[in-house]
Parts: structure tokens; C-alpha cells; sequence
């Protein structure tokens, strides 16, 4: 069992039994016992993590002997690209678990355990060292995905559960059409098709919910989900995506991506998934600004120079995972503390703001062309705007709980709620306070780090460029810079107009569009009549058995002409 521990999978598995033993104990009524299920076994898993990065551990291996087909073998592998997969999921899943704590109420303990074995899921799909052990990982995630969405208070059918189930379709697919060879090399250095390239593109594509296939992760029209679960949900996808998209950059050889429309095709998704965002309500801001930053990750990848690829994507995929999570911790601080740092720190980080980990992006990938420069500095300005629209708006709590700060605080200075919450007030640290503090901290100190110290993530991730601070503000082209103060400026526009009650209805019909929902009914519905239609067509010939039956005869038949 201490060799599991100390192999890729051990913070999947220390995840897993701490999953599986609160499902077990579903009412845990004490916090100081919550905590030490629930907060302990996550930074064990935090720390084991750091530990395996410095000991260089082996790649763990095993046999599967199928019944009917030769054996095979499965791998999991903890390099620098699967490390930071594994860390970034650690952090959010934290801080998630943090946000909600006791929310759900007295069967807190069932309800977090399920966060746990979604995370363990998506730990071991990021540590899977070839296509057949991530396929496993990947549909048992795809599963818990679905079940954490359907939280008790979220009415039934809010996710769209066909959409989900399309990535374990394509997953399945590909394993179909790609040799045993293929199936079983290691995923960094594997040959694999361009069929089963795309079908897994598409499949990180849907993960990351990147726009307009945004829809599975949307809560739906009238549903509403925590903060809480809204980060975890948003985390999973962008960081196991993300990770997928890496590893087919490495397997295509570089060639994913090449054509010369790929760059304007993804900004102008990224731009219509940030004006979705900024128009949105604000309990679905977290789902299309996932969206936005998704399909920006596509856009990094697009725009690096040949063989910087997966380094400017793994700087891109830090700044949209920690600024997401700022984001929803910040909206949380931020309305019932009136803290506005996170908020400000949040927006900083995605526009690539110097002495933040997001700056090296702006010097492995910029914008070729006047055209692309503009629309990207147009998506980021509306995804900033979308992060500071709070703070103009009237304060409201954004994920309310059992446990709320004391009525009749007087309202914080300027200067003091950038700095501080509340300190010097009577009262003002508290059990609810304590925890956002623990969950800001947990997410802020890599920002800050990694920001001062780019070199330390370069070589703990395994980047083939190793850039520092220094380095990175002289190769930051001028229009780069030019680009991050005006989508700063144009982000404080947007944000002050979205409070502006004359463009509440126009902001409102422009979210309807935007969103698409209009688009997936009608889809449904053009489908449902075109299974009517096939129904009634094979009643009418000769019976659905029949025609089955051909079909079954026909595959067969191709199967054998196949070989």
C-alpha cells in the first residue's frame, strides 16, 4: 500500500478512500471533524504531491488480460506536464470544498465526499501514461461530473447529461479506430491517427465546454448552483481539457492547430463567449467566463511559435484556472465582506498583468496581425470587465449559507477593503471569514510566486523554456503592452456599464442569444421529430426487429471484410 502512495496514482487514491469513507459517514454534525476528514486528507494530498515531484518516481505498471484479446499493458506517469495537471486540480478542489463546507446541510459529509471522488477521478485521468487508462479515468469523470452537477437544491435536468456523455462517446471512439500499439505507448510520445487526434480534440474541446459547447456546464435556465460546486465543476473541465490538449500538441507532432484560420475562428469564439459573460446573470458568470477562457486556451496554443506550444499553454492553463478560482472566491469575499483585493487580483491575472503568473503568456504567445490583436484585446477586456462587474454592482450575497457575517457592520474605507477585511472591527474574524482567507491564501501564493519566480514553475513543470522575470518583460513585444492597457481600460468601461439599470434589458437579450439555449432546443426538437419519423418508417416497412437484424448482418459483414 506505501508504494501505491508513493507512485503517480498516490494523491488519486488518498483522494478516493477520504471520497469513499465520507459517502460512508454522510452526517458529520462537528466542523473541528469535518476538517480533519475533509480539509486534512486534501492537504496530505497537497504535500504528497510536492514530495513525488522531487523524488522522480517511476512510472507505475500493470498487466490487463483481457479474455479475448492479447494482453495489455496500462501506465500512469507523473512527469512535469501531468504534475502540474495534478497541482492545479488539488488547489481548486480545495478551494471549492472551502466555499461550501457545511452548505449543504446535515449530509454535509455525502455531499463533499462525491467533490472527492470526482477529484480522484480527474487526478487519475491527468496521470494516465496511455490512451486505454485514460479512457477509464475519463468516463468515470464524465459520470461524477454529471452526478456533482445534480446537487439537491439544483432541479432535475439542468445539465445537459447527453452533451457530457457525447466525451465518452468520442473517447471510446478513438480507442476503436486506434491499434493496440497505439492504445498502449505512452501518451507523450505516441503515434497516434489524425482521426483519433480530432475525435479527442473534440473531446478536450467539450471538456473545457469551450463555446459554443458551453452547454453541459451551464446550470440551465432558472437553476442555481453554489459557487462552490460552480469552481469545481469550471476547474475540472479547464484543467483536465487543458491537460488533453497538451498531450495531443505533443502526439500531432505540433501539427494541431497549423492552419492560418484557427487564430481568428478561436477569438471570435473566445470574444462571443466574454460578451455572454458580461451580459449574463451573475449566478452564471462563472459558467461562460470558463467558456471564454477555455476556448483562449485554444487560442494560446494557436498563436505560440512553433515548439513553445505547450509552454505558453501551460502558463495560459495556470492563469485561467487560479483566475477563475479567485474570481469565485472573490465574489463570495467580496459581498459579504466588502474585500475587493481577490476581485482585482482575479481580473490582473487574466489580463497578464506583470509580477502575476499570467504575464509569461504575453511573451511565448502574441498576436500576429492587427485584426487578431484587436479581437483578443477585446476578449480580454470583456473577461475582465466580466470579473469586476461586481464590485460596481449593489453588494448581495452570492452563495448564501447557514453561516452569515454579523448584520450592522459598518461598511469598510476605500483603502481598507483593498488591503483588509474588516480588521481592527469588532468581531471581525470568524469561522466563515477564517476558511475564505485559507482558500484565498491557497490560491493567491502560487499567483504571487510563480509571477516573481516564473523559472521555479518552468522547471518543476518540466518546460522546455525556462523564462525569468526579467526575461519576460524584455521579450514582451510593445503592442503587448499596449494590448493589456487597453483591455484594462476597456474592462473598466464594460464593468461600469453592466450596472447601469438603462442596459439591464438590453444586457438581458443579449445574453438569451448568446447563451444558445434557443439553439439546443430546437436542436432537440428537430431530433426527437427525426426519431418519430424513423420510427414510423420501420413500422411501416417491415418492423424494428428486422431492419436490426440487417444491421447487425451488415456490421458483421464489414467487420470480417476488415480483418
Amino acid at each position: 500500500m506505501n508504494d501505491l502512495f508513493l507512485s503517480p496514482v498516490g494523491p488519486a487514491l488518498l483522494l478516493l478512500l477520504t471520497g469513499v469513507l465520507l459517502r460512508l459517514a454522510p452526517q458529520v454534525r462537528r466542523s473541528s471533524l469535518m476538517a480533519a476528514m475533509l480539509v486534512a486528507p486534501s492537504l496530505a494530498a497537497l504535500a504528497l504531491l510536492l514530495r513525488l515531484r522531487l523524488l522522480q518516481v517511476p512510472d507505475l505498471t500493470t498487466t490487463w488480460s483481457p479474455l479475448v484479446i492479447p494482453p495489455l499493458q496500462l501506465r500512469w506517469s507523473l512527469d512535469g506536464w501531468n504534475w502540474l495537471a495534478l497541482l492545479l486540480l488539488t488547489i481548486v478542489g480545495l478551494g471549492a470544498v472551502l466555499l461550501t463546507w457545511r452548505l449543504p446541510g446535515p449530509r454535509s459529509g455525502a455531499f463533499h465526499g462525491l467533490s472527492l471522488l470526482l477529484l480522484s477521478a480527474a487526478a487519475l485521468a491527468v496521470v494516465s501514461g496511455n490512451l486505454l487508462t485514460l479512457s477509464g479515468a475519463w468516463i468515470a469523470s464524465d459520470v461524477l461530473l454529471v452526478a456533482r452537477a445534480r446537487e439537491p437544491r439544483a432541479p432535475q435536468g439542468a445539465v445537459q447529461g447527453g452533451l457530457v456523455a457525447a466525451g465518452s462517446l468520442l473517447f471510446t471512439l478513438a480507442i476503436y479506430i486506434t491499434n493496440a500499439s497505439g492504445v498502449t505507448a505512452p501518451l507523450a510520445r505516441a503515434t497516434l491517427p489524425p482521426e483519433t487526434v480530432m475525435l479527442l480534440g473534440l473531446a478536450a474541446a467539450l471538456r473545457m465546454a469551450v463555446y459554443p459547447l458551453h452547454q453541459w456546464l451551464a446550470p440551465g435556465p432558472g437553476a442555481a448552483r453554489t459557487l462552490g460546486t460552480g469552481l469545481l465543476l469550471c476547474g475540472v473541465s479547464l484543467v483536465t481539457g487543458g491537460w488533453l490538449l497538451g498531450r495531443l500538441y505533443e502526439a500531432a507532432a505540433g501539427q494541431l492547430l497549423t492552419a492560418p484560420f484557427w487564430p481568428l475562428l478561436l477569438v471570435a469564439l473566445t470574444l462571443a463567449a466574454g460578451l455572454a459573460a458580461w451580459a449574463t446573470r451573475e449566478a452564471d458568470c462563472l459558467t461562460l467566463l470558463t467558456s471564454s477562457r477555455g476556448g483562449w486556451l485554444w487560442l494560446t496554443l494557436a498563436m505560440a511559435a512553433p515548439g513553445l506550444g505547450r509552454d505558453a499553454l501551460g502558463w495560459g492553463l495556470v492563469t485561467a484556472v487560479l483566475g477563475i478560482a479567485l474570481f469565485a472566491v472573490g465574489q463570495v469575499l467580496f459581498t459579504q465582506w466588502g474585500w475587493r483585493l481577490p476581485l482585482l487580483l482575479s481580473g490582473g491575472l487574466l489580463v497578464g498583468a506583470p509580477l502575476l503568473a499570467g504575464f509569461p503568456v504575453r511573451a511565448l504567445a502574441p498576436a500576429q496581425g492587427l485584426p487578431l490583436w484587436l479581437l483578443l484585446t477585446a476578449a480580454d477586456g470583456l473577461a475582465v470587465a466580466s470579473v469586476l462587474a461586481p464590485l460596481y454592482r449593489p453588494r448581495s450575497v452570492a452563495d448564501p449559507g447557514p453561516q452569515q457575517p454579523a448584520a450592522g457592520r459598518p461598511p469598510l474605507s476605500p483603502a481598507l477593503s483593498l488591503v483588509s477585511p474588516l480588521v481592527g472591527q469588532p468581531g471581525w474574524m470568524n469561522w466563515p471569514l477564517a476558511r475564505l482567507l485559507v482558500a484565498f491564501s491557497l490560491i493567491a501564493v502560487p499567483v504571487f510566486v510563480w509571477g516573481l519566480r516564473p523559472e521555479l514553475l518552468a522547471q518543476l513543470a518540466g518546460f522546455g523554456v525556462s523564462l525569468t522575470l526579467a526575461e519576460a518583460l524584455r521579450l514582451t513585444p510593445p503592442g503587448q503592452w499596449l494590448s493589456m492597457a487597453a483591455a484594462l481600460a476597456l474592462a473598466v468601461g464594460l464593468a461600469w456599464a453592466a450596472a447601469q439599470p438603462a442596459l439591464a434589458a438590453a444586457r438581458s437579450r443579449l445574453a438569451v442569444f448568446l447563451r444558445l439555449d434557443w439553439a439546443l432546443d430546437a436542436a432537440l426538437n428537430v431530433l426527437a421529430w427525426l426519431g418519430n419519423v424513423v420510427r414510423m418508417l420501420l413500422r411501416t416497412v417491415e418492423g424494428e426487429g428486422y431492419v436490426g437484424w440487417v444491421a447487425l448482418l451488415a456490421l458483421l459483414i464489414w467487420l470480417l471484410a476488415r480483418g
